[in-house]
């Protein structure tokens, strides 16, 4: 994370960010929920921790999820720019004949798989046959999505279904 933000002209993370990516790398529990205010940097740091998982095991297969999906390729979209533009990530460019696209990449050194290693996704949208090793939510809380109690209902109800389709 520190080299992500001084290649990117950004100062160096607080002691709070750090403390976020070490969570997230922890592994400490299957489920872990990152809460802070608007500003924060939660996507910089989750989109950090996707490039961490993706250098570890290019098999990883990495879903976004995002109240809107056009959010959702936004977060994939930077995680490529990354890629691409910071020289000690550019190992990860994928040979032309693998997916490249800000809906779903593929990572270099990825086994041939129907799943991509990164895949961007709106919350209500069709997931039949999706399956991921990882599930990021960013923003999946919005007025329609959680404004009444029936909202917020349904909006379990489909981040249940989702992980638990994935976990079996």
């Amino acid at each position: 994370m520190f080299a992500v933000w001084r290649d990117l002209g950004l100062s160096e993370p607080t002691n709070r960010q750090y403390e976020i990516a070490d969570y997230l790398q922890s592994e400490s529990s299957k489920r872990r929920i990152i809460e802070a205010y608007r500003g924060f940097g939660k996507t910089w740091i989750t989109s950090v921790y996707i490039i961490w998982k993706l250098l570890r095991n290019p098999q990883e297969k990495i879903l976004v999820v995002s109240a809107s999906g056009r959010h959702a390729a936004s977060i994939t979209t930077f995680v490529q720019r990354l890629i691409i533009e910071l020289p000690y990530l550019q190992h990860l460019v994928p040979p032309a004949y693998m997916r490249w696209s800000t809906l779903a990449f593929d990572v270099n050194g990825k086994k041939p798989d129907p799943a991509p290693s990164v895949k961007s996704s709106g919350i209500t949208s069709q997931t039949t046959g999706d399956r991921a090793t990882l599930i990021i939510l960013d923003d999946g809380e919005t007025a329609n999505t959680a404004e009444t109690e029936v909202s917020r209902d349904k909006l379990f109800d489909i981040l249940k279904n989702r992980v638990d389709k994935d976990e079996n």
